[in-house]
């Protein structure tokens, strides 16, 4: 007997083969989103715990899961960062080496807000994105950064070469107050 018009989803559910997809799609073939709804009709936006428990299990490398996640938040519009974020969450110790020198704006939103959980713990990631060339994401970093108790590297920001970099060491500075910073902020 023929398969009547099935949901694949409804069905298996969200099983190896269909996690499998939403990666090889979401990697190489970005553009062609509709096929997976069409192969599995699955929508990953109302999904993220059930999809990132999955690509986990899938035993994908940190920058690997930020691909396939910006990927899928930049084609959807229901799916946002932060949804991701608190499904990505209990997952965090997977990115405590995340290279952050080639991320995407979108990956680097997504690292700033999962790495404000515990900000001094990823103290140098947060650091490594003190050089964006994005405004926003600079302007995601400052209350991070506040938070980082990291006094000494915003000291280090303020004698940096990029203006942009200098001025994010004083919002950052502003944020936490100048007291701690009068010495510094005198020479």
């Amino acid at each position: 007997a023929r398969l009547q018009n099935t949901n694949y989803y409804e069905v298996f559910g969200l099983d190896d083969f269909a996690t499998r997809c939403c990666i090889v799609l979401a990697i190489g073939y970005s553009k062609i989103k509709w096929l997976f709804q069409e192969i599995i009709d699955f929508e990953y936006g109302g999904h993220e715990a059930e999809l990132l428990e999955q690509i986990v299990r899938e035993k994908l490398s940190a920058e690997e899961i930020l691909t396939v996640l910006k990927i899928q938040i930049e084609s959807d519009d229901n799916i946002t960062i932060d949804d991701t974020v608190k499904a990505l969450e209990k997952y965090i110790a997977l990115f405590d080496d995340v290279c952050t020198d080639n991320l995407s704006p979108t990956e680097s939103a997504i690292c700033i807000q999962l790495f404000r959980t515990e900000p001094a713990k990823h103290k140098a990631q947060l650091l490594g994105f003190t050089g964006s060339a994005e405004k926003e994401i600079r302007a995601m970093l400052v209350p991070v950064l506040a938070q980082a108790d990291c006094h000494d590297d915003i000291v280090k920001l303020l004698s940096a070469k990029k203006g942009s970099v200098r001025e994010l060491a004083l919002s950052v500075i502003e944020t936490v107050g100048s007291a701690q910073f009068r010495d510094a902020l005198q020479k």
